[in-house]
């Protein structure tokens, strides 16, 4: 098929602008994020010793999560705004996408799609926990730290203050970001390199092996939902789902110091494993259902093939040194 040089030039300048993305991102993660935070917490700890006194340690959490939430997404939002400001549907306004209507729509498709997400999110976390015991078995390579290990909750007032920041502020910045942002400039060209490509820098952004296949997998089914719902907010209220699961799984503390929210929480906890239990033995019969019934198709458009889009991105030259960019850091956060 024959396809027009300015297409294909027009192709090559979106994947200089995703490129300038990664790079925003490994910035934001290496420095501008730190310098706010910095910038931010000095006055800020300061204001709450003097408001609180100085061994308001669950006051102090609070503020340091908040501003790690806010700091993390601020910047890659703003730039993002700016560097894709042409690229972005007309229409629609922030949320809804084009086009929705292009997809057969079947009852309950979200829901299909968000479990068979999880089940793939989760048998890449099963496979890097594996790989990274083997390796550590064989060369003595570390083994992969837990996600925010140095910010662990210890009572049940910070634990409530970590939920908010990753139930409330990751989902909702990482959905405009990955699924609005890195989604729709390519879509005009085809669905199925729009997730792909938004799926390996969500992957990518998190810097470290340990939720690399977790994140790329689960970021694949996000998008999925993103192009055949037609709105970013489906996405939304799964992410928040899995955060809720992964912080009650993960980081809810032995002891809330209360009697009545440790029982409570201690029963849902075990819902959460009993979800979790059904999701990681069956989960793969509904991504054979969503094979089955198509969900898994996505529309392309005529012209550039989806191979070749791939890889006009990820041959891009910023897009190559982000990458073993953001290999280097990873590897070095398992030390």
């Amino acid at each position: 098929m024959f396809v027009s040089d300015s297409r294909i030039d027009g192709f090559k300048g979106l994947a200089y602008k995703y490129g300038a993305a990664v790079i925003i991102f490994i910035v934001n993660y290496l420095y501008i994020a730190y310098a706010f935070r910095d910038l931010m917490l000095v006055p800020g700890l300061s204001f709450i010793e003097n408001s609180f006194g100085s061994d308001a340690i669950d006051q102090k959490y609070a503020f340091v999560i908040f501003m790690n939430g806010v700091m993390s997404y601020l910047v890659p939002l703003v730039a993002l705004a700016l560097i894709f400001r042409s690229d972005m549907p007309k229409k629609g306004g922030i949320l809804p996408f084009r086009g929705e209507e292009e997809y057969r729509r079947i009852p309950g498709e979200t829901a299909m799609l968000f479990v068979s997400g999880m089940w793939a999110a989760m048998m890449g976390g099963l496979i890097t926990g594996l790989v990274s015991k083997w390796l550590n078995a064989l060369y003595s390579v570390p083994e992969t730290k837990t996600a925010f290990s140095n910010l662990m909750p210890q009572n049940a007032y910070q634990f409530i203050a970590f939920e908010i920041g990753s139930v409330i502020i990751a989902p909702v910045c990482e959905e405009l970001i990955y699924r609005h942002f890195l989604v729709k400039p390519l879509r005009k060209y085809g669905d199925a390199a729009a997730v792909i490509t938004s799926a390996l820098m969500f992957a990518m952004a998190h810097f470290n092996f340990d939720q690399f296949l977790y994140a790329f997998m689960f970021g694949a089914f996000l998008a999925l939902i993103a192009v055949r719902s037609g709105s970013v907010v489906p996405c939304i209220i799964c992410h928040v789902i899995n955060n809720v699961f992964v912080g009650v799984r993960t980081y809810l503390p032995q002891t809330l110091g209360d009697a009545g929210a440790d029982a409570f929480f201690a029963a849902f906890r075990s819902i959460v494993a009993i979800i979790q239990t059904i999701v990681f033995y069956g989960g793969a019969l509904f991504l054979v259902a969503a094979a089955l019934l198509k969900l898994l198709k996505l529309k392309s458009e005529a012209g550039i093939s989806v191979g070749k889009q791939l890889a006009v991105i990820f041959t891009n030259p910023l897009i190559i040194i982000g990458t073993v960019i953001s290999l280097v850091v990873a590897f070095m956060n398992l030390y």
